[in-house]
């Protein structure tokens, strides 16, 4: 049973400047806009590929960090009931915790916070949107009462947490047909064939240029093997390439169904 409470009240009449996109976005009666940092993730072309053919029509789907929202209203577009989750105000950030940077990260991450999530309701409004918002920890969305849900999806998320398996289990514990996990690929990982995540950052970095924001690189087989374990199988894979600030990455799709 779904608690209405735990969702938050819209916000209505934002101004672009107000705002903080993290992807190139087309918005009715807006034009283009452009996330910071020169565009970021520009998903337009690839969401096919991104979404694997997942049937969305008719189905209630979990969204975990949807940042300015791309994926929640293409999503919608296709059918899907969305609930996006996102990391509250009062979060204590999962910042690699390097003692000279710690502080100065998770206070920018506040300042930012507002414009960020400004940037959800902003595109929120202008598509229409009936999406709905929970903002909760990844950790802590056991704890809420959000109702069961067909799909979860976790794209590009899971890199910046330190406990990816228990966001994982989380959305599996509410989701009764298919998990979607979108990473980016790893082809020195891959040639083995072993469940490998690989601490990302430099343990002695140049000053001023601590990766503070990305804990892992994952194998497919990392997730496939968990995966298997908690009871998802009929797992398949499907790489793609999508821009960031105008450079292609290549990303793989992993989607798992229950058994």
């Amino acid at each position: 049973m779904t608690d209405e409470a735990v969702y938050a009240q819209p916000r209505r009449a934002l101004r672009l400047d107000e705002c903080q996109f993290y992807h190139t976005m087309d918005i009715p009666g807006v034009g283009q806009v452009e996330g910071f940092g020169g565009g970021n993730w520009d998903l337009r072309g690839c969401v096919d590929e991104m979404l694997s053919n997942v049937p969305l029509k008719g189905k209630r789907l979990l969204e975990v960090g949807p940042a300015s929202g791309y994926l929640t209203f293409e999503m919608e577009r296709r059918g899907a009931e969305v609930v996006a989750v996102d990391a509250p105000f009062d979060h204590d950030w999962d910042i690699v915790p390097f003692p000279s940077t710690g502080g100065l990260w998770r206070n920018g991450l506040r300042e930012a916070w507002q414009p960020a999530t400004n940037a959800w309701w902003f595109a929120h409004e202008h598509f229409g949107s009936r999406a709905k918002m929970c903002y909760a920890s990844g950790y802590d969305i056991d704890k809420k009462s959000l109702g069961r849900f067909q799909v979860a999806v976790m794209a590009n998320v899971l890199l910046h947490n330190r406990d990816p398996l228990k966001i994982i289990q989380n959305c599996a514990k509410a989701t009764d047909e298919t998990l979607t996990i979108v990473e980016q690929w790893q082809p020195d990982l891959e040639p083995c064939a072993m469940p490998i995540v690989n601490l990302q950052p430099e343990p002695h970095p140049i000053p001023g240029h601590e990766n503070w924001n990305t804990w892992w690189r994952f194998s497919t087989r990392y997730f496939i093997n968990f995966l298997t374990i908690i009871g998802f199988e009929d797992i398949r894979i499907n790489r793609f390439h999508a821009p960031w600030n105008g450079q292609p990455f290549e990303l793989f799709t992993l989607t798992a169904s229950k058994a």
